[in-house]
Formats: structure tokens, sequence, C-alpha cells
């Protein structure tokens, strides 16, 4: 966060993300973008985990704690390119690993 951030003071800010998976990352994000004091934050995600402790606003799936590839969520490059999002098996975690 090298930029200057000081233009988000006042603001309603609305920070999107494609996967949530234990939400620490995006909490220590957003609690270092309240320093701004924007008029309001909110969070927008594709996929939120189930087991995820940051719950976010705006959420399109609830997974549950699993593994989730496709629509551009890869496993080592592998399932990107599926038109759905699905819970990857075991098996194709060890044909698939690096």
């Amino acid at each position: 966060m090298s930029e200057d951030l000081s233009v988000l003071s006042g603001r309603d800010v609305l920070v999107v993300d494609d996967l949530i998976n234990s939400g620490t990352t995006l909490h220590k994000f957003c609690r270092r973008l309240t320093e701004y004091e924007p008029k309001s934050l909110k969070v927008a995600c594709l996929i939120e985990k189930r087991t995820s402790k940051f719950k976010a606003d705006f959420a399109g799936f609830t997974v549950p704690n699993a593994f989730v590839v496709g629509f551009c969520l890869d496993y080592n490059e592998a399932f990107r390119d599926l038109e759905h999002v699905a819970v990857i098996s075991n098996a194709a975690v060890d044909k698939y690993s690096a």
C-alpha cells in the first residue's frame, strides 16, 4: 500500500475479492483501510467459505471448507477454464500436484 490512500477519507469504499478462505488477510486489509476514515467500508466476494471468521457484506456463494476450482479459480494452473465452480477431489489434488 504505497499509494496515497488518503483519497478514501469520507468516501464509500467497496473491497471486492474472489474468494474468502479464512478472512485473516482481508480483515487486516480492512482494518488498515479504516485508518483513512472512509465514510463506509463494505466487502463483496464471489465465494465465501462457511468457516471464514470474516464475513463479507455481500457474497455470491457460500461453500464448505473445501478447495474450490473453476470460473478462473485454479489448482496448479488446472481447472481455471471451467465454466462452473466445483470442489476438487483428493484424487485430482494428487494428480495435479506440482
